[in-house]
């Protein structure tokens, strides 16, 4: 009687798209395809975590304003979340609420800042080069020399290197 209850009521909240963010988000989850990756549901299962930390959790998605998203953004930054963080949040927070309702929101979320990408000197290389364990030595090489990132350095194997041709072909990139 119990789990039948609880489905009368979730098919009532449904009808009425009278979900609060909680019960929306675990909706959402609920219906995530099965192949989606362990680190993603890792990462939204830290999300939903996050949200339901805060009293956002508790309100209706269809009462919800552009001050009460406006107001969670604000916790956040005052939590010291990064911008990248909150953005994530705020992301995944609005595919929920756009799945089960149409309300459109407005809101300022934080810049990410960047910084610069800075390529070493040659004297760097060398350094690095010179200090570096000699079997660590050729994957600098094919880095600073090379052009190859890091993971695909990691992820060559000897069949992706052809002697007679002097190349190397890169099939994988290890993360």
């Amino acid at each position: 009687e119990q789990k039948a209850a609880a489905f009368d009521h979730k098919k009532r909240l449904r009808r009425r798209n009278d979900y609060t963010c909680s019960e929306a988000i675990g909706l959402y989850l609920e219906k995530l395809p099965g192949d989606i990756s362990p680190s993603t549901l890792r990462g939204y299962h830290a999300i939903q975590k996050r949200i339901l930390s805060h009293g956002i959790a508790s309100a209706r998605i269809n009462l919800l304003s552009d001050d009460d998203l406006q107001d969670f953004i604000k916790e956040l930054e005052l939590e010291g979340f990064s911008a990248k963080t909150i953005q994530s949040t705020y992301s995944f927070l609005m595919s929920t609420i756009k799945k089960y309702c149409d309300q459109r929101f407005e809101v300022k979320l934080p810049k990410i800042h960047r910084p610069p990408k800075n390529a070493p000197s040659d004297s760097d290389v060398q350094l690095l080069i010179s200090e570096a364990d000699p079997q660590l030595r050729n994957a600098i090489y094919l880095a600073a020399f090379g052009s190859l990132r890091r993971g695909e350095v990691a992820g060559l194997k000897y069949k992706d290197i052809n002697k007679k041709k002097n190349t190397i072909t890169v099939h994988s990139d290890i993360v």
